[in-house]
């Protein structure tokens, strides 16, 4: 699964950090980013949904949650 905050976007309501605080943390001007050592690859259940929840939530829709292309890239 990947993770995106869209900064640009992203209005420091800190809605995802109270919603998923081992998923985002605030950066040094206090705007949402990913957390340097999370981890939501395979088995990440309760962070993968806390982020879903928090990309569902964000007010500014600065979030993205995708699934992860497999390391060879997309099957045809």
């Amino acid at each position: 699964m990947r993770v995106e905050v869209d900064r640009d976007v992203c209005a420091a309501s800190g809605v995802c950090l109270m919603i998923a605080p081992q998923v985002f943390e605030p950066d040094d001007e206090g705007y949402a980013r990913v957390a340097d050592d999370v981890d939501l690859g395979h088995g990440a259940g309760n962070s993968a949904q806390a982020a879903r929840r928090a990309e569902l939530n964000c007010p500014a829709r600065a979030i993205r949650v995708r699934a992860s292309e497999p390391e060879d890239g997309p099957q045809a």
